[in-house]
């Protein structure tokens, strides 16, 4: 099948008067239409820096400075500002984490949904209405037409979400991008908003970027999932690859830190802290914090090793004359588990 989204080798930088920050360093993955793939990691890895870039949406000190971002064979880093606006909301959605700030407190929800339906224009206002209505049913809004006239204050955080969605999904998008979209919510009602991300996907056929720090939100939804730490992936692969057959430390740290479903144990966390994207090490970014660092590990950085046709990471540990080291007790049997 071919790739409705091709990332090739991306780096991101921004500016700042310390210098030049690599926020995203040589990021590949690719994404085929009614596929979601999770990509996981600590906060300030490169997660939202790289879903916004392909939307064009970086802050004006952020650049794409190398690769490409391929989208139906178009390539999105080269283009204009006008030529984007043609793909935001009508190819390519966003959904935020926040939908507070997502939604403008002084209109009706309805009425920013029925907007987002004619922001690419070819659509009239009753049709726009109508087009809102049936994506609140969809997104399980009840009673939508009762509801379309509510404000933003008038829903739950949940409801919220739900409403942010629907704006979402208003012109039949081909690929959304959710950045964190269930960080905010409790347990129960991210658990039903991942269900119906899942519901909708298979009604519509959407992709799905799914960008998350919750490795039981990305278990939930995701068929394939990329780990990625300071700036790189650094392993991808399908779900039951990453969650049951990991193969890089910092893998084994992410899997080992879930709390179990029952309560036991004592909580681990990964030792130490990113590296600083100023001044990126020369070798592997993240040997400071691996108890299972090699010596080449402080002098080059890996590539990705093949370990199936789906799977690939970036550990030295992988090479063929590296000593065996076997992940920690219990990390490929480890249950993750999503909103309960």
């Amino acid at each position: 099948m071919d790739a409705l989204l091709e990332v090739r080798d991306l780096k991101i930088a921004f500016d700042s008067p310390r210098g030049v920050i690599r926020a995203v360093r040589g990021v590949s993955f690719s994404l085929c239409a009614g596929e979601t793939l999770a990509v996981v990691g600590e906060s300030g890895c490169g997660k939202s820096v790289l879903c916004k870039s392909l939307l064009g949406l970086l802050p004006h000190r952020g650049r794409v400075a190398g690769g490409s971002i391929l989208y139906a064979g178009r390539d999105l880093a080269a283009m204009g500002e006008r030529e984007l606006e043609g793909i935001r909301g009508k190819e390519i959605a966003l959904v935020l984490q926040n939908p507070m700030s997502a939604l403008n407190p002084s209109l009706p929800v309805g009425s920013q949904i029925a907007r987002a339906a004619r922001a690419h224009g070819g659509i009239s206002r009753a049709g726009a209405k109508a087009r809102a209505l049936e994506l609140m049913a969809l997104t399980g809004i009840s009673e939508p037409a009762r509801r379309y006239g509510d404000y933003p204050h008038q829903f739950s955080g949940g409801m919220l979400q739900r409403c942010v969605l629907a704006s979402a999904l208003a012109c039949g998008p081909k690929l959304l991008v959710a950045d964190e979209p269930t960080t905010a919510l409790d347990a129960t009602v991210q658990a039903q908003m991942l269900d119906l991300l899942r519901d909708i996907q298979h009604q519509t056929g959407t992709a799905i970027l799914f960008i998350t720090h919750d490795l039981g939100a990305a278990a939930r939804i995701a068929g394939r999932v990329a780990v990625m730490y300071a700036g790189r992936l650094v392993e991808i692969g399908t779900a039951e690859e990453i969650y049951h057959d990991p193969r890089h430390p910092y893998t084994w740290g992410l899997l080992a830190s879930v709390p179990s479903p029952e309560g036991t144990g004592e909580l681990f966390s990964i030792p130490g802290a990113p590296p600083d994207l100023l001044h990126p090490p020369a070798g592997d970014a993240f040997a400071p914090r691996n108890p299972w660092a090699l010596g080449v590990d402080w002098r080059e950085e890996p590539p990705l090793f093949r370990v199936s046709d789906t799977h690939y990471a970036a550990t030295w540990l992988l090479h063929p004359d590296a000593p065996r080291v076997d992940p920690p007790a219990g990390i490929g049997e480890r249950r993750v588990s999503a909103g309960g």
